[in-house]
């Protein structure tokens, strides 16, 4: 079943997106169906973006949002959100004013370790030359400081041959009507992802979840669903530094594709449950619909062709029988119910206010973690809310890359010996 995405429902608010193609052709294709064949069903949108930058390390679709959820209303809202979201800090740098600094090496920016085959500036912790810098506020005490510009805006590229301190990457970036809402979801995806490097490359003993002791309607509907396709679901709290859960799901299929996973970090649990489930489905939907499937053998030694995010999805979804994923799925530790999750630890509440908000950042701050935020909102797109982006120099990035990890902050050079020797399975 196929629908226009932009006029399943009169959504006031979002209308002007609608013309978007007629003011230089933003959106190019735009679609919302159902799931079908072996794949849950679940709804899934897409959209496509015109302006892509390119010149990049690394291809990480920013072209494309999408949004998934089993209630369609969901879905077309979560993929309009993401496609706003992607459209803006795509392109914020062009309305931004850089200014050329040394790169602040006391900010305790992640590196990569000296013994990966990553670009040299990757693994310093400064530059041979000042970059361009943007501003941004330090959350903690709303201060003004400047990051260079590639750890805030999602198109940015160094020119003249200078060299990058980071690749660019959609963490941290969120969109939402209220500003103190899309810091917020900034913050949770940082933590999210810094928690499945941590968690992937020391291959940390994480919390299994009880599945079949939920009663919440919108996760076991979700589960039923699952099952019904003969599919097998795991989640994991995986959480280490930050008081925030965060739920890591893997979904196996005893045909292809074998291993898929998705993730997301919530004040909630049930909602980072039900988000990271949605997320698994659309990550198995993408392995399906967009001809991942491999004819023959990859090669399951050595890794250097897994140089994207997609790549690294392509890998898990052929390789069965995998045993990347056995110190998760065969620890022996029994499973908890949610219950019990909350009683585990101090878990933080999401913020209603700039200065609940800002509390978090002063409780981060005293742990060694600075949270900067960017409002990266262009033009175009002021009208229906914020988009914000979110960076903690300190916390590990997505790998978007094999041969660039960041290890720097879990392995020294007596240790490096022990990283997980697998790339992650996230895309």
């Amino acid at each position: 079943m196929h629908y226009n995405l932009l006029e399943v429902f009169g959504l006031e608010k979002y209308a002007p997106i609608i013309d978007w193609g007629k003011r230089g052709n933003t959106v190019t294709y735009s679609h919302i169906r159902q799931t079908g064949g072996t794949d849950p069903k679940w709804w899934v949108g897409t959209a496509k973006l015109a302006n892509n930058p390119i010149g990049r390390h690394f291809k990480n679709n920013m072209n494309a949002s999408a949004g998934t959820s089993i209630y369609i209303k969901e879905t077309l809202l979560r993929t309009i959100g993401e496609t706003i979201e992607r459209y803006s800090s795509t392109n914020s740098h062009l309305v931004d004013t850089p200014v050329m600094l040394p790169v602040d090496a006391t900010k305790g920016y992640v590196r990569c370790h000296p013994q990966e085959p990553s670009p040299p500036s990757y693994k310093s912790v400064t530059t041979p030359v000042p970059i361009e810098h943007t501003q941004v506020i330090r959350l903690a005490d709303n201060s003004a400081d400047y990051l260079p510009s590639e750890h805030m805006h999602l198109g940015f590229m160094q020119y003249r041959n200078r060299p990058m301190h980071t690749s660019p990457i959609s963490t941290g970036c969120a969109f939402f009507p209220d500003q103190v809402t899309a810091i917020w979801k900034g913050i949770c995806e940082v933590v999210e992802r810094d928690a499945m490097m941590r968690a992937w490359h020391t291959r940390q003993q994480c919390t299994r979840i009880d599945l079949n002791s939920i009663i919440d309607f919108d996760i076991t509907e979700r589960l039923h669903r699952i099952k019904d396709q003969g599919l097998s679901l795991q989640v994991f709290e995986i959480s280490s530094i930050v008081n925030i859960p965060v739920m890591y799901a893997i979904l196996i299929g005893e045909e292809f594709p074998y291993y898929c996973v998705g993730a997301s970090a919530d004040a909630s649990p049930e909602r980072a449950i039900i988000k990271a489930v949605d997320e698994v489905v659309s990550i198995r939907t993408m392995a399906n619909w967009n001809g991942f499937r491999r004819q023959g053998e990859r090669d399951y030694e050595l890794f250097d062709w897994v140089n994207s995010l997609d790549k690294h999805m392509e890998l898990y979804a052929n390789w069965r029988d995998t045993p990347a994923f056995d110190f998760l799925l065969r620890q022996t530790a029994p499973s908890v119910t949610l219950p019990e999750l909350r009683q585990q630890k101090a878990w933080l509440q999401e913020p209603h206010s700039y200065a609940e908000l800002q509390g978090i950042g002063q409780d981060l701050a005293a742990q060694g973690y600075d949270v900067y935020w960017k409002d990266v909102s262009i033009p175009d797109v002021k009208e229906f809310g914020f988009v914000t982006k979110v960076t903690v120099p300190q916390m590990i990035p997505l790998s978007q890359a094999f041969s660039c990890r960041w290890l720097s902050p879990l392995f020294d050079d007596d240790t490096i010996s022990t990283v997980n020797p697998y790339p992650h399975p996230f895309s």
